[in-house]
């Protein structure tokens, strides 16, 4: 069976989305015993869903530029794009190590953000391992030793719903590294539901022993997106496509002011006017 790497020796840690029960291999597929639902494996990767088709204006340019540039597209994206970058591995290998600890990246989109982390997405990338549904995460209770998410849970319509089951999944000690916006335009991928300040990011991971909580881009990075934003709306005039365009064009523009926000990363006094923060948080353990 094609299984994904990550997953090769650890098919014990995976369950049923529908029911919860473990998981059997059998022929191509993955199969649940208690409710007869079977799961297909192909390419490297395990089906829980069947990926759907992006349906937004801005996912149509983007797949066309993941065509064109490759694997170079994320590159490109922190570049070119009026944020500045988060150095996601970075913020992940301080934590835990994933050669020696179960990783799990969920919507982790066009990239693996470090060998070794299993990498979840309801699209079918080419570096997904796992196609699922993140209402309905297919692990067993306390089998993973960490989680991440970047920019995902403004996209859920009850991110706490997520962050329950994450919490059920993580095993006593482990940890979530999680970032997300909180002044920060409107983006479809394909939802855009919510958005956090500090104080409600602290009640939203009020189950869990908070390690830090911080900013990973500051004030420039806000100015600049809602910039681009602002005047690629402005002057499209209505108009979806060449909105596209403009915000290509007015983000790589103003790309180079970016890196400005070295200076404000990581500084509470700049919790209040950041665009993207991030919690690293750790489920207690058992008295």
């Amino acid at each position: 069976m094609d299984l994904p790497a990550t997953l090769k020796n650890r098919i014990h840690v995976l369950a049923c989305p529908a029911c919860g029960e473990s998981l059997m291999v059998a022929n191509e597929t993955l199969a649940c015993a208690k409710c007869n639902t079977s799961y297909p494996v192909a390419n490297g990767k395990i089906y829980f869903v069947t990926p759907p088709e992006h349906n937004t204006r801005s996912s149509n340019i983007k797949h066309k530029l993941r065509k064109i540039l490759g694997r170079r597209y994320n590159d490109a994206v922190r570049l070119l794009g009026p944020g500045f970058p988060i150095n996601k591995r970075r913020l992940l290998l301080d934590q835990i190590n994933p050669s020696t600890n179960l990783v799990v990246d969920l919507g982790s989109g066009t990239e693996r953000v470090a060998p070794g982390v299993v990498t979840v997405d309801l699209f079918d990338y080419p570096e997904v391992d796992i196609v699922c549904d993140l209402r309905y995460l297919p692990f067993q209770r306390e089998s993973v030793d960490g989680f991440m998410t970047t920019s995902v849970l403004e996209h859920l319509e009850h991110p706490d719903r997520l962050l329950e089951k994450i919490f059920d999944c993580t095993r006593p000690g482990g940890i979530g590294v999680h970032s997300f916006p909180f002044l920060f335009p409107f983006h479809e991928a394909p939802g855009d539901f919510t958005r956090y300040t500090h104080a409600g990011a602290a009640i939203l991971f009020a189950r869990w022993t908070v390690k830090k909580l911080f900013n990973v881009t500051g004030p420039i990075s806000a100015l600049n997106t809602v910039a681009v934003e602002f005047a690629s709306t402005l002057l499209s005039c209505g108009n979806g496509k060449i909105k596209e365009g403009m915000y290509l064009v007015f983000g790589a523009m103003l790309s180079p002011l970016k890196y400005l926000d070295a200076f404000f990363v990581d500084k509470a006094s700049f919790l209040s006017v950041s665009a993207m923060l991030c919690a690293v948080v750790e489920k207690p353990s058992r008295n």
